[in-house]
């Protein structure tokens, strides 16, 4: 090649490179908007999967047999809906003996009182009586009495008349001749013999009869030696 085809050689290819260039930036200007550009949200088909092809494994032929069948798929088969577990019934649970309330202990009986006395000896018991009588303490001696010996008066303002009307008689007493304690019909009885200021020379008897908490049953003042009363 000589240098004037050479020289022709690359004006040529400088022409065709520049008309390339200006070719690509007018496609670049002017280029219409592809579909990617137009849809912001390009809906993409989804493409099914391929279905296996289950092949029938070739039969012994012939040279000049068939070709090969290919069988269908064979449809799923329906998956059966596993049952809940039915919950055990749980045993019902017999309720427990409710056992008896245990009653509260009882509190102790109270102590019953002992008899409106110091104490049950009979001496001790008719020396107390009498000396509440002289004393005027008529309704100690009043409480002492059981109803037996409370019928001999009305109340206790008639006994304190009947000893008031004594003790202007007969005066107090001055001298004691005598105690003794006898027992008969369930009872204990006391006498007292003493003489007084005033009245007879031998004396009053004073009689308490005494039950076993040292109550009075019977009561009574006589002349000593004789079977009258006085007050």
């Amino acid at each position: 090649m000589n240098r004037t085809e050479e020289g022709l050689f690359v004006g040529a290819a400088l022409v065709v490179l520049t008309l390339a260039v200006l070719y690509g930036v007018q496609s670049l200007l002017v280029r219409p908007a592809s579909a990617a550009e137009v849809s912001p949200n390009p809906v993409v088909a989804a493409t099914p999967a391929p279905v296996p092809v289950q092949r029938v494994p070739d039969a012994p032929t012939s040279p000049a047999s068939t070709p090969p069948v290919v069988a269908p798929s064979p449809p799923p088969a329906p998956v059966q809906a596993t049952p809940a577990p039915v919950p055990a019934e749980t045993p019902a649970i017999p309720a427990r003996p409710v056992s008896p309330a245990v009653p509260a202990t009882p509190p102790p009986a109270p102590t019953p009182s002992p008899a409106p006395t110091s104490t049950l000896d009979p001496i001790a018991r008719g020396r107390e009586l009498t000396g509440l009588l002289y004393s005027e303490r008529l309704e100690e001696v009043w409480a002492a009495f059981l109803p037996a010996v409370r019928a001999d008066w009305r109340d206790l303002a008639d006994f304190r008349a009947y000893r008031r009307s004594g003790l202007e008689a007969y005066g107090a007493e001055t001298r004691v001749l005598g105690e003794r304690v006898t027992r008969g019909g369930g009872l204990t009885y006391y006498t007292r013999t003493a003489t007084f200021e005033r009245g007879p020379r031998g004396g009053w008897t004073l009689i308490f009869g005494l039950d076993s908490r040292g109550r009075v049953q019977e009561f009574g003042i006589v002349e000593a030696g004789a079977g009258g009363s006085a007050p």
